[in-house]
């Protein structure tokens, strides 16, 4: 069961939420639509009450594997930033040197900004794919919490 919910909720929830077409909402504690036209409605699923059945559910040892795997996605989206870090070492560098330079900081930003053409499978711009990721990281830790939150009430 536990199996089957846990996939469920990587695939279609956080799929979606990383592809951005569902934000978190710290006010409505659920993730909610970004606007663009999905299937179904994310709060249905993720709001406080539906986490609160599902922890009941799947029990202590469910959420802690659910837990468990949102963490992984999250350790893959800090391999992700690596390789972003990695190929952009130097120009960061330069930013972390200059960063009270304004001038330098505006060449940094648009070297960061500009989306490279070369590169096999990158759609957008080092920063953009920083922002990205940073996103992501932080949306799956907040369905996280509220998720070990709805497992104490």
């Amino acid at each position: 069961m536990t199996y089957i919910y846990t996939k469920w909720y990587l695939e279609v929830v956080l799929r979606r939420a990383s592809a951005g077409h569902m934000l978190w909402s710290e006010h409505l504690q659920a993730m909610i639509s970004s606007g663009e036209n999905i299937e179904f409605a994310p709060e249905q699923y993720t709001d406080p009450r539906e986490l609160r059945c599902l922890a009941q559910i799947i029990g202590p040892y469910g959420v802690k594997y659910l837990a468990e795997r949102l963490t992984w996605h999250v350790a893959s989206q800090i391999g992700e930033l690596n390789k972003i870090v990695l190929a952009n070492r130097d120009i960061l560098h330069t930013a972390r040197t200059n960063f009270d330079c304004n001038e330098r900081m505006k060449e940094v930003m648009q070297v960061l900004s500009h989306e490279p053409k070369d590169k096999k499978g990158a759609t957008s711009s080092p920063a953009d794919a920083i922002l990205q990721r940073t996103s992501i990281i932080g949306q799956i830790f907040s369905f996280r919490d509220a998720l070990h939150v709805a497992l104490e009430q």
